[in-house]
């Protein structure tokens, strides 16, 4: 699964030139590009495939209801001179990075699927590829896979919330299983919603992307099993769950059962046992006490 949470990859993967002195060696880095520069011409690069390529919509307005149709992209030349551009078929949303930089992010709404719409923090059950902008292929899972978007770059969790999952499924006498009704997608990323200068296997530092997809089922998601969805620990609404660590420990809220670090787990705090934390403020100070450590009452006393 090549599908990798930048804020992780940059930590781990340092790109730069190595440089030799004349008495001792010196690693020499080279800086990231300006993220607002770069998007400028990737987008022109996105917007460049998407005026000169089509997918095979005829193929999929015979059979809307298909449960095998699988995008695929080509060049409108040829015998395929009148065929009707991406551009004037995809959708698009402004999405911004954890540096407040402006995106345009397109995406291709095939089919919108008719089940369960995911958030941010959910899970969703998915089968991809991921290509380049050139359609080489880096990455591609046709049997289904749940992916926690949390965990996911932001390009594609951003772009897959915009679907919904199946209705319903049945399973075949093979073990295979057919779904009803799930989303078909594709979203086109500039590098900085992707990898941007930490590239993955088959990708180059810089490179927009293209995700074509199935979404086929979603999980409200609640990571660290402490009462409080994924989604409700975006405290500071930046749709970046790695940013809200409340106790400063390192651990982010959405994955920590203790989220104020009064040593009392979260799932004990929801003194009314309604199954939602939140609603617990023992002290009346506008801060449930899962957020409060100066509240340490629990169910368990």
């Amino acid at each position: 699964m090549k599908i990798k949470n930048y804020l992780y990859l940059i930590l781990t993967l340092v790109l730069g030139f190595y440089s030799c002195g004349n008495d001792d060696d010196e690693v020499v880095q080279t800086p990231p590009r300006d993220r607002a520069e770069q998007y400028l011409v990737d987008i022109d690069s996105i917007e460049e495939f998407l005026s000169t390529h089509f997918y095979n919509y005829e193929e999929f307005q015979l059979d809307p209801n298909s449960s095998t149709f699988e995008i695929e992209f080509d060049t409108i030349a040829g015998e395929n001179s009148d065929k009707i551009p991406l551009i004037d078929q995809v959708e698009d949303k402004l999405v911004y990075d954890a540096e407040e930089v402006e995106y345009k992010l397109y995406y291709l709404k095939v089919r919108e699927g008719l089940g369960d719409t995911p958030t941010f923090g959910d899970s969703t059950f998915v089968t991809y590829t991921g290509t380049l902008i050139d359609q080489n292929v880096f990455d591609n899972s046709p049997i289904p896979i749940w992916f926690q978007l949390p965990n996911v770059v932001q390009g594609f969790r951003e772009g897959v919330i915009e679907f919904n999952g199946a209705t319903g499924f049945t399973e075949n006498p093979d073990g295979t299983f057919n779904y009803d009704n799930f989303g078909i997608g594709a979203i086109f990323l500039p590098s900085g919603l992707g990898y941007f200068n930490a590239p993955t296997a088959g990708t180059s530092a810089y490179s927009p992307l293209i995700f074509t997809f199935h979404m086929l089922g979603v999980n409200e998601a609640d990571s660290d099993n402490d009462g409080v969805l994924n989604i409700d620990e975006d405290l500071d609404g930046d749709r970046n769950l790695y940013s809200d660590d409340t106790d400063e420990d390192l651990i982010p809220d959405f994955l920590d059962s203790d989220d104020d670090g009064d040593n009392i787990l979260t799932i004990y705090e929801d003194l009314n046992e309604d199954g939602d934390p939140r609603n617990d403020d023992s002290d009346n100070d506008g801060i449930p006490n899962y957020l409060d450590k100066d509240s340490t009452v629990s169910t368990q006393d």
